[in-house]
């Protein structure tokens, strides 16, 4: 602190002395003042960066994600209650929209390609998508509306 005394004028930015803390290279210095110069005189938009890990990650991973949420709404899920899950793009809104599709349809869960190693719930499940890119009818309905006492939603 300031020992009780209030401190005089503006503060300075406090850099710790080279080999103290900082064990930057100094081009780098130079290098982040010149691209701080260079946005300040012409601000360019950047195309968004494709979603990289989604291919560095092998599919049986994703894949596994994709069980472990279905198995987690199932141990979870309680009538009469909802459950809200964020994720990142409308790709992957997708994805789990149909791995979750056999929560809502009995018969589609007799033909998935993996056994759940949780036993189905007591309860009935409706899974609603909600994104930017989706029209607003398809959207709106029972998703804002409390789920019937022998239902649970889930909501992407």
């Amino acid at each position: 602190g300031t020992g009780g005394q209030e401190a005089e004028g503006p503060e300075e930015e406090q850099r710790p002395a080279r080999g103290e803390f900082d064990d930057s290279d100094p081009s780098e210095d130079e290098e982040d003042e010149e691209d701080a110069e260079a946005e300040k005189q012409a601000p360019v938009q950047q195309p968004a960066k494709p979603k990289r890990w989604r291919k560095e990650v092998s599919p049986a991973i994703l894949r596994g994600l994709d069980i472990l949420v279905y198995e987690l709404i199932s141990r979870v899920a309680q009538p009469g209650e909802g459950i809200l899950i964020f994720l990142p793009g409308i790709g992957e809104i997708t994805e789990l929209h149909e791995t979750l599709l056999p929560l809502e349809d009995t018969d589609r869960e007799a033909h998935m390609t993996w056994d759940p190693s949780v036993p189905r719930p007591d309860c009935r499940f409706k899974v609603f998508v909600l994104h930017s890119l989706i029209p607003k009818d398809e959207q709106e309905g029972a998703v804002f509306d409390a789920p019937p006492p022998d239902t649970a939603h889930v909501i992407l």
